[in-house]
């Protein structure tokens, strides 16, 4: 559907690693916002090679072009929410 993606770095959720955490917060009674991701970032780059990765068997998808790697568009701030609070309230390593 998209011809191109900016080259963005921004924090993403994989469920199948945070959805088993759900029962650890409901049983430890845990309140409040917390940043439901994991820690790190991911440029959109690479979201576009790992689903390349797992599409490759559907010949007619093609992936986006990458643009602003050499400024542009590229020069957008990185958005990498903190998982300190998340990460404090269940008590074990949130998957990277």
């Amino acid at each position: 559907r998209f011809q191109q993606v900016d080259s963005v770095e921004t924090s993403v959720t994989v469920l199948d690693d945070l959805i088993p955490l759900l029962p650890i917060l409901a049983k430890r009674r845990a309140a409040g916002v917390f940043n439901f991701v994991n820690p790190g970032t991911l440029s959109y780059a690479q979201i576009v090679s790992l689903l390349a990765e797992r599409i490759s068997s559907c010949a007619e998808w093609t992936p986006p072009t990458i643009r602003g790697q050499g400024g542009g568009a590229g020069n957008k701030a990185a958005a990498e929410l903190d998982t300190t609070r998340l990460q404090d309230a269940i008590g074990v390593p949130i998957p990277q």
